[in-house]
């Protein structure tokens, strides 16, 4: 119940940033470009965490799906401020009905999209 309705209050936030102000970010001036980089970065380091730890070897059981649903894994090489940018602009486009939900919502499902964990 407490996970539903955290959930729901991350869907829509109260006077927080929205997916629809990252993406202006995003799309923006230079600074703004940085601004939107910077906070993908944080987003996509923390998953990118989460994702080797669902590789990890000795996980209780159901953990490795829960942390791979939430991670991010780039296979190979690293992904760059540029590469995670442009996942979000276009994941951002593709998905419209999601601009008034929370910008870390939104940064997470893009990401997850462009590098799901297996």
């Amino acid at each position: 119940m407490a996970l539903a309705m955290a959930s729901a209050q991350a869907q829509e936030p109260q006077g927080g940033r929205t997916v629809e102000n990252l993406y202006r970010d995003c799309t923006g001036s230079p600074q703004a470009q940085v601004s939107c980089i910077r906070f993908l970065g944080g987003v996509g380091s923390t998953m990118m965490l989460l994702g080797d730890m669902a590789d990890a070897q000795g996980l209780a059981r159901g953990a490795k799906p829960a942390l791979a649903a939430m991670g991010a894994c780039p296979r190979g090489a690293g992904i760059s401020g540029g590469d995670l940018r442009a996942s979000f602009i276009r994941w951002a486009e593709n998905h419209r009905d999601a601009a008034p939900q929370a910008e870390t919502l939104g940064a997470m499902r893009a990401l997850r999209a462009g590098w799901p964990c297996q």
